[in-house]
């Protein structure tokens, strides 16, 4: 008698067990989804951004009237805009080879007399990004003077073509990996 009462005891508090157990997860598993309803969203808007920047790049990024455009040696054709601001002047540079790279541009810069000649025309340095690929940039020019932004501009396309070309090359020098 001892025997069934024991394992009805011992199979009671494993039901009360299990019990509790599926309650905490359910508790939990109900927490995740709420917590988690919103991903399928997410995932629309970005498939929706996703299917319009692949557009753009398809078709080419339009560029407004006004654009100017230059053929120069190395870089080939460059299409320049000018969008001033309050402070400052956007400049939305496309170059035709895909060779801009933001980090060997602002260490050339700094290497070279380029960032000197800025700090003097502007008591700092441009600031500029390259996206969404190696053609596009966006240089910002701390200045709202239509002259000396346009030779700054001139200035630094010519760099671009020369000094930055050459730094190009020494890129190599850091992908000689051997494995």
């Amino acid at each position: 008698m001892v025997d069934t009462l024991t394992v009805m005891g011992l199979g009671v508090a494993l039901l009360l067990a299990l019990i509790v157990c599926i309650y905490r997860v359910e508790g939990r598993l109900s927490k995740i989804q709420d917590n988690t309803g919103f991903i399928p969203e997410i995932r629309n808007e970005l498939t929706k951004l996703t299917e319009r920047v692949d557009m753009a790049l398809r078709i080419g990024i339009q560029l407004p009237k006004g654009t100017v455009t230059l053929t120069l040696k190395n870089l080939g054709k460059v299409e320049v805009t000018a969008e001033p601001g309050d402070k400052e002047t956007d400049y939305r540079i496309l170059v035709e080879k895909p060779l801009l790279k933001t980090g060997l541009i602002a260490k050339k810069s700094k290497e070279t007399d380029m960032a000197a000649k800025e700090r003097e025309l502007f008591g700092k340095e441009p600031k500029f990004a390259v996206y969404p690929d190696s053609r596009h940039m966006v240089l910002t020019v701390p200045s709202t003077d239509s002259t000396v932004c346009s030779q700054y501009v001139s200035l630094f396309l010519k760099w671009l073509d020369t000094t930055y070309w050459e730094a190009l090359k020494e890129v190599q020098d850091y992908e000689r990996i051997a494995v």
